[in-house]
């Protein structure tokens, strides 16, 4: 048999009893009965087996750890887009008021340049006035 078909079959066979090793205790017996059965070089060594076990549960825990980051990140990147969005809408929002406080300001400033315009026609009139009171005396 060619080696690198023995390698498959031992790699096979660890699958196997990885699979095997979540049955039901009687069931992994009588696979395992088969197995011992097999040829040499398809057998695999309980250590080989604990293992490979060993490793699938690193894996699994890793996995584990990725998908909580995983789920996390999508959180807290759905929680930074809705604080996106709010801070757009006030920023809009502060545009308008910061709009119509300077519409406000313009017209506050016509205004007194309007009255400012009136109090000294005003004062030219009463100082118009005051010299025809003292021409006149």
């Amino acid at each position: 048999m060619a080696q690198g078909t023995e390698h498959a079959f031992a790699a096979a066979g660890r699958v196997a009893l990885i699979c095997i090793s979540q049955l039901a205790p009687e069931s992994c017996e009588t696979i395992a009965g088969l197995l011992r059965r097999c040829p040499s070089e398809w057998q695999v060594s309980e250590i080989d087996v604990m293992h490979s076990v060993d490793q699938l549960q690193k894996l699994e825990e890793k996995l584990s750890k990725v998908v909580a980051v995983f789920k996390k990140t999508q959180a807290e990147n759905q929680s930074l887009y809705e604080q996106l969005e709010r801070l757009k809408a006030d920023s809009g929002e502060g545009a308008r008021q910061r709009e119509a406080l300077e519409r406000e300001v313009q017209t506050l400033r016509r205004e007194r340049e309007e009255v400012r315009q009136r109090v000294q026609k005003l004062l030219d009139q009463v100082d118009g006035l005051t010299r025809q009171d003292s021409a006149g005396q």
